[in-house]
């Protein structure tokens, strides 16, 4: 913002130059006589343009207006007026009273796109310190301090979600985190995503690969501990809505809480989730995958192999890709939990997934629940890596990965 002032000034100067230029090669009697305003290039008249400073030039109109739109001088009379006060004297407005309690913001106006600001990106609402916040922790001349962000505009809005089958994933519209480009690519920036940028239609296009939803939801029982599980009908598979929860030997629960395994189910390493001996984390067990393989899954249902999790997302996103392992820019959205996500991030939970963030453990440093979801694939890699899916609280992508067997994962098991 006050890059653009001083791009302005910058301008200022430049017609000052340009009309001493001018003045110089008018003076008829060579003698400093001030010019008599004519007419110029432009067909319009002169006018008196007064500066912050004192200066004050005879310019063109269309000119002096440029100046006036750019905050930078004023139209007078004439020339014996005072001139107006510049921006480092003027008063700010008082602080708010002594008295006042709460969070205060700085508010810039709506983020937008600005070439010439930091980053690309001007406007914004940010929280400054203290109850009683002091001019010095917010610009006034530039902003104005208020308790709510009325106009932060943290999210793009492209408008309802509609159906058509030339978008991603066969939805256009939408509203989404804030991205650099959202003002280019035709979206507005809001401080609240409306419903009908967040509530897809009751029904999806039809293609080959993308057949209308069906989402029945169910329970079943596994015997060997007698816990219940949700599960989905996801297109022409099943899957278990929830994270497995089976207490084998060398599964944790997140940070050690019962309650986290209550929610996001326990993480396995590879090898306890393929039902393999500990060995297999550093060693190639290929020969002893089957097809399909159960390793910890109830009896009945499997670790989802690539192909399954290439199958569930290309109808996420009604999308016939051929690539494999396949990651989706759209598939995260409509399989991720509608809450749960951190800054936003949830999905629709469209087809009743349901996935959770629930992190995970690698090499004894932690991805944080509620930003990440990690899911293991029954396919190895090399020796000491396998596949395995995941989604992140940023964007809309379900993505594939190749990490390192000891990492502590969620499962999430599909039926035979």
């Amino acid at each position: 913002m006050k890059n653009q002032f001083f791009f302005s000034l910058a301008t200022a100067f430049v017609a000052l130059a340009l009309f001493v230029l001018i003045s110089c090669g008018t003076m008829g009697d060579g003698g400093g006589n001030e010019p008599t305003p004519s007419s110029n290039s432009s067909g319009g008249e002169t006018v008196f343009c007064k500066y912050p400073l004192g200066t004050c030039l005879q310019l063109s109109l269309s000119i002096c207006m440029e100046l006036v739109n750019a905050g930078v001088t004023q139209i007078v009379s004439s020339c014996d007026e005072p001139p107006p006060p510049s921006s480092s004297s003027q008063s700010p407005p008082p602080p708010p009273s002594s008295n006042s309690s709460g969070t205060w913001y700085c508010d810039f106006g709506p983020r937008h796109t600005c070439l010439t600001c930091d980053n690309l990106i001007g406007g914004g609402c940010f929280e400054i310190s203290g109850s009683n916040p002091s001019a010095a922790e917010c610009d006034r001349e530039w902003a104005t301090i208020t308790q709510s962000c009325k106009t932060s505009g943290d999210f793009c809005d492209y408008g309802p979600l509609t159906i058509d089958n030339k978008c991603d994933g066969g939805y256009c519209g939408g509203c989404y985190k804030y991205a650099s480009n959202c003002i280019a690519d035709g979206g507005s920036r809001v401080s609240t995503c409306p419903a009908s940028s967040l509530t897809p239609p009751t029904s999806r296009p039809s293609s080959s690969s993308a057949p209308q939803p069906s989402s029945s939801t169910s329970s079943f029982t596994d015997t060997r501990d007698n816990k219940v599980y949700k599960t989905v009908v996801i297109g022409t598979q099943t899957w278990m809505a929830e994270n497995l929860n089976y207490n084998a030997s060398g599964s944790k629960c997140y940070d050690n809480l019962s309650s986290n395994c209550n929610t996001y189910g326990r993480l396995y390493d590879w090898s306890t989730a393929m039902g393999f001996s500990s060995s297999c984390n550093d060693n190639y067990c290929s020969s002893q995958i089957q097809s399909p393989h159960r390793g910890i899954c109830p009896v009945g249902w499997h670790i989802p192999s690539n192909a399954d999790w290439d199958k569930l997302y290309r109808y996420a996103d009604g999308t016939s890709g051929t690539s494999s392992p396949y990651d989706s820019p759209t598939a995260g959205r409509h399989l991720k939990s509608t809450n749960g996500w951190n800054s936003g991030g949830n999905g629709t939970n469209q087809y009743g997934f349901s996935a959770l963030p629930g992190g995970g453990i690698s090499d004894g440093s932690v991805s944080i629940v509620g930003d990440y979801g990690y899911w293991w694939s029954a396919y190895e890699d090399y020796s000491f890596s396998a596949y395995l899916r995941y989604m992140y609280y940023i964007g809309d992508d379900a993505y594939w990965y190749s990490g390192r067997k000891s990492y502590l994962l969620s499962v999430r098991c599909v039926q035979d």
